[in-house]
């Protein structure tokens, strides 16, 4: 009798997470958790990076937990795997993870908003002190002529290199990979493509660092008109230019964002 339609045999699902774990894997030691990992969840997660995909699972079955008891880290690691979901292994984990407690409901645009918020949020403060800083050195340079000293000077590196090659080195190829794909006649990167990759290295791609470096001049009095000594007054905070991507990035609109979303 021919197999109804349906869940995927066991030997499947097996077949689908042994396909797919090395990816999903390398990505999520790309982007390791906040730190520290709650204490009571950390060999969990160590379990998962060292190629158990199912110590999620585990989890939840030691610990019986309801939503509200589940710790943060429980909920990152979650979230990385929701802007997985297109492998397989991630969305098997991911539907194993909400048939197994109605009260997570299901993972939707809001986790994944509120994921990117959180990463976005936390380069854009890094970006805008850099961008301070460089302000109050020179207040007559352009926020063009920042963005290669931001590449070179201000990443900061979860890993101290990327298959052989020296960070600076993969971020300068990043930038350069970037910024070439008009001249080279290719599509430009997608939005999503740019704060992956930046991230990883806690920065924010061209786009968001020139609207986090755009200001109006002003000066200290109006006796002073000397531009030398003008101040900066940035246009936009970092909470609004994280929320405007984190929300261009789910297909939400910002009109969305402030109603429900917004960080207080």
């Amino acid at each position: 009798m021919a197999r109804r339609p349906g869940r995927p045999s066991r030997a499947s699902q097996e077949q689908i997470l042994e396909q797919d774990k090395s990816a999903i894997i390398r990505a999520l030691r790309d982007r390791p958790l906040r730190q520290p990992v709650d204490l009571e969840f950390n060999n969990y997660y160590e379990r998962v990076l060292n190629g158990d995909l199912t110590a999620l699972l585990g989890y939840l079955d030691d610990h019986d937990c309801y939503q509200f008891e589940l710790p943060p880290s429980f909920y990152e690691l979650v979230g990385q795997l929701v802007l997985l979901q297109h492998m397989g292994a991630a969305k098997q984990i991911l539907a194993r993870i909400v048939r197994r407690g109605r009260f997570l409901g299901s993972f939707s645009t809001e986790h994944a908003y509120r994921y990117w918020y959180r990463v976005i949020k936390r380069a854009c403060d890094i970006a805008r002190d850099f961008i301070r800083a460089e302000y109050e050195t020179n207040s007559l340079v352009k926020r063009k002529e920042l963005w290669t000293p931001y590449i070179e000077q201000c990443y900061l590196s979860r890993r101290h290199d990327y298959k052989g090659v020296a960070r600076s080195e993969e971020i300068r190829k990043w930038r350069d990979w970037a910024e070439a794909a008009d001249s080279q006649g290719r599509e430009p990167p997608s939005l999503n493509d740019l704060v992956d990759r930046f991230s990883v290295a806690f920065l924010v791609p061209q786009v968001i660092f020139f609207e986090l470096a755009e200001s109006f001049p002003s000066y200290g009095s109006p006796a002073g008109r000397d531009k030398r000594r003008r101040i900066r007054r940035f246009r936009w905070t970092p909470s609004y230019v994280a929320r405007k991507y984190a929300a261009a990035m789910v297909n939400l609109s910002a009109g969305t964002v402030s109603r429900k979303y917004k960080r207080k």
